[in-house]
């Protein structure tokens, strides 16, 4: 079970990260580990801090484009399943 301690270090882990790809990768990689009994509150946690990701990314870089793809499929948006 996820502890809010726990969550509070994932965020300072998030917030000193200064690469997109590295944010993107830990927060699914927590998503698609979540307990069955854990998986509504982690699901819910990881779809805010990857939208709070994608919404701070200021820079272009062409290393990154998986990761946005991914999150854009994981989040649903249709655009993003023609790419």
């Amino acid at each position: 079970m996820l502890m809010t301690w726990e969550i509070l270090s994932f965020e300072a882990l998030l917030s000193r990260s200064s690469q997109f790809t590295i944010k993107v990768n830990f927060i699914y990689s927590i998503k698609d580990k979540a307990s069955p009994e854990e998986a509504s509150i982690v699901h819910t946690w990881c779809d805010k801090e990857a939208h709070k990701v994608l919404s701070s990314y200021a820079k272009a870089d062409v290393n990154d484009v998986p990761s946005i793809i991914s999150i854009g499929q994981r989040a649903g948006w249709p655009a993003f399943f023609t790419v």
